[in-house]
Parts: C-alpha cells; sequence; structure tokens
C-alpha cells in the first residue's frame, strides 16, 4: 500500500487530477459543502483560564500553567474544576464538563498572589473506568493522579492534580 502511494506522488498521478496536475472534469464538478475536506486540519488552540497573559520575557509570568485532564474511554462527562489567573488578581474557580478524550486550559499566573497561591485541577466522572490529571508549569509536573475503578457499577471517582510549583 505504502509503495503505490508513493509511486503515485512520484509519477504525479492522484485520483481525480491529470498528469500536469489540473483537476479532471469528474473532481471539478464534485465540489460542495458535502464533499469530505482533503487538506490538512490544524489542532484546535487551547482556551485560557482567566484573562492573564504571557508577560514579558524574563518576569516569570510568560510561563504557562497547563491544565489537562483525561476522560474516561466510556466517553462519559467529566466535570473539571480548575484556577483562573485574572489581571485584577483574583483566582476564581472556573467548573466545566466536557465528554472526549482530552480537555486542556492554558493559564498565566500574573499576580503575586498567583505565585503562592495552590491551583485547582480536580476531574470527577461517574464511570466504571478511568479519569486522570496532569497540572503542569512550564514543562515541570506539579502534579499527576489517576482515579481507576474495577467496578460494574458506575461511581464518582475523583483525580485531584490540585499544587504549586513553589510549594
Amino acid at each position: 500500500m505504502l509503495l503505490a502511494g508513493t509511486a503515485l506522488l512520484l509519477t504525479g498521478c492522484l485520483p481525480g487530477t491529470t498528469p500536469s496536475g489540473a483537476a479532471t472534469p469528474d473532481s471539478a464538478s464534485s465540489s460542495g459543502a458535502g464533499s469530505p475536506s482533503t487538506g490538512p486540519t490544524s489542532a484546535p488552540s487551547a482556551e485560557t483560564a482567566g484573562d492573564c497573559t504571557a508577560g514579558s520575557g524574563g518576569d516569570g509570568r510568560e510561563i504557562p500553567v497547563v491544565y489537562t485532564v483525561y476522560g474516561p474511554t466510556s466517553g462519559g462527562p467529566v466535570t473539571v474544576t480548575f484556577t483562573s489567573f485574572n489581571r485584577d488578581g483574583s483566582l476564581p474557580a472556573t467548573t466545566a464538563t466536557f465528554t472526549g478524550p482530552v480537555f486542556t486550559r492554558i493559564g498565566y499566573a500574573c499576580s503575586d498572589a498567583a505565585q503562592s497561591a495552590v491551583w485547582t485541577l480536580t476531574a470527577t466522572a461517574t464511570t466504571t473506568d478511568a479519569v486522570a490529571c496532569v497540572l503542569d508549569f512550564g514543562g515541570m509536573l506539579v502534579k499527576t493522579d489517576s482515579a481507576f475503578l474495577e467496578s460494574g457499577t458506575p461511581v464518582a471517582t475523583t483525580a485531584n492534580c490540585s499544587g504549586n510549583p513553589g510549594q
């Protein structure tokens, strides 16, 4: 299969094109909203936790705090609570619910209060499966946790990754 694909690329004969690379009449008329995209797709950008953005280099506030949660393979909803960093110095706990394999938020600790506070990251799922979390500060693992059940009955379980690299 790989060799056939390589031969097609080297000869320039891809399905729906002529040897010159121009579209054939059949492929040119098949565009529409229902057609699948054949081009590369970009990954969705991560949402920011709070309204702080990266500070200038060297002040320590350009380092991202990354919250990551891995949902159960059963695909059930996961409730995530994490600290948001706001310019006014407030550090509210924000709660979000997601269904899917991975949840990510990026925040920037833009106040001195944030540097000494415990950053909250918890993930709760009602499952017979597992849920896990990772709190990362500029590539340094602050805390990881997972909760796994071996039960036939779904039970609420929580992974807790709350912490702060300075504590």
